[in-house]
């Protein structure tokens, strides 16, 4: 049996100062490493191959909390944001949504601003899945208010009937998950005609 190999950190390769570091996503085409910072509302992106100098970060108008690359598309990303799924620039963090989570009963509510963007995974067959709960720098202490919501590769949202604490973490069960959202060369003009939300 071979031994295992044991490695001694004795400081960060990358130093950062995140409120809320999460989401990496390692972008294999052009070797960069990106993830969030979901309390100060910043995408970092790293470029693996010229080191921690490359490192940069990009200010955000609103909290992201998961992103997924694109098939077909090496310029953007999708993620699931504050308020919703949406299309971000990959050198220039510029967002855009694309479809809102929250119902206008939920808007009226209070629950959408209550609330953010949690984890998130895509599935073999490119459905994105994304996760959301209380803010904690809105309400304090999170209540049963967190929700699942999938992206279907025609933009179709499906909505999880049961509340959630937190959701963190969804996984797909597939092990061909390659983080990747598939069929997505996507005209947003037509988004009114194949979208379907199922509460």
């Amino acid at each position: 049996m071979s031994q295992i190999k044991q490695y001694k950190v004795t400081e960060p390769w990358l130093k950062t100062s995140c409120g809320l570091g999460e989401a990496p996503f390692w972008d294999k085409k052009s070797n960069t490493l990106r993830f969030l910072d979901i309390i100060k509302k910043q995408l970092h992106v790293v470029n693996l191959n010229e080191g921690p100098s490359s490192h940069k970060t990009i200010d955000l108008p609103f909290s992201i909390g998961c992103t997924a690359n694109i098939e077909g598309n090496d310029d953007e990303f999708i993620f699931g944001g504050k308020d919703g799924y949406g299309i971000a620039n990959k050198k220039t963090g510029e967002p855009r949504y694309i479809k809102k989570f929250w119902s206008d009963e939920e808007v009226q509510s209070g629950r959408a601003h209550r609330s953010r963007s949690n984890d998130g995974s895509v599935d073999s067959h490119g459905r994105f899945y994304v996760g959301t709960m209380n803010d904690p720098t809105i309400v304090g202490e999170p209540g049963p208010e967190g929700k699942m919501v999938i992206r279907h590769m025609l933009f179709q949202v499906t909505k999880s009937p049961h509340r959630r604490l937190i959701q963190t973490g969804p996984r797909s069960q597939s092990p061909q998950n390659q983080g990747t959202c598939h069929h997505s060369k996507w005209n947003v003009m037509d988004l009114g005609q194949q979208d379907h939300v199922h509460h």
